[in-house]
């Protein structure tokens, strides 16, 4: 393991409508066909190849970015059945800031229920409570709602978007807690 690494558990989160995670390789239909969805690819980082086997291979290798510390990954499930509604990872981890990237998208049935706002809250929340002291996300100007849930969930404007640069906004451990919608 590096010792540079930040490596985290997987968190045991959830509330009355979802869960949080980890990926199986069950899920791997889900996040091909994920894949595909022209919002996801517009504005998300996705593989180059996305197919049903790079899914299960992208899978397969979760738990070991997880315990190199690279990524924590994590599925955000329908309560009820178990499905992959979306995901929300903290990466690109930095030791002597104990601060880390976030990231989220939605499958397109998910979207709209106010679900992204509360996984981001749930894992930012976990993360600053705990390893983390600060928790960055970095967003495209042209991803309005993602935007705006930042701002839900508390995150500050670091900085705006340039012309090649996205935004970057910030929550930091003992700032105020994000609004759930």
């Amino acid at each position: 393991m590096d010792e540079r690494a930040i490596v985290l558990e997987v968190p045991e989160l959830s509330c009355e409508t979802f869960r949080l995670r980890q990926w199986r390789i069950e899920d791997a239909p889900d996040l091909a066909e994920a894949w595909k969805d022209p919002q996801i690819l517009s504005d998300s980082v996705v593989p180059e190849k996305r197919s049903l086997g790079d899914a299960r291979k992208w899978i397969s290798r979760t738990d070991v970015r997880r315990r190199a510390g690279v990524a924590l990954d994590l599925v955000v499930a329908d309560c009820d059945d178990d499905s992959l509604l979306g995901e929300v990872s903290l990466y690109r981890f930095d030791k002597s800031r104990r601060a880390a990237l976030i990231s989220w998208w939605l499958a397109e049935s998910a979207r709209g229920d106010g679900i992204a706002t509360r996984a981001v809250n749930m894992l930012a929340e976990w993360a600053l409570a705990g390893p983390l002291t600060a928790v960055i996300a970095e967003i495209k100007e042209t991803n309005v709602k993602s935007l705006a849930l930042a701002q839900r969930c508390g995150f500050d404007l670091l900085r705006p978007a340039g012309d090649s640069t996205p935004a970057a906004f910030v929550r930091r451990a003992g700032d105020p807690k994000g609004r759930a919608s």
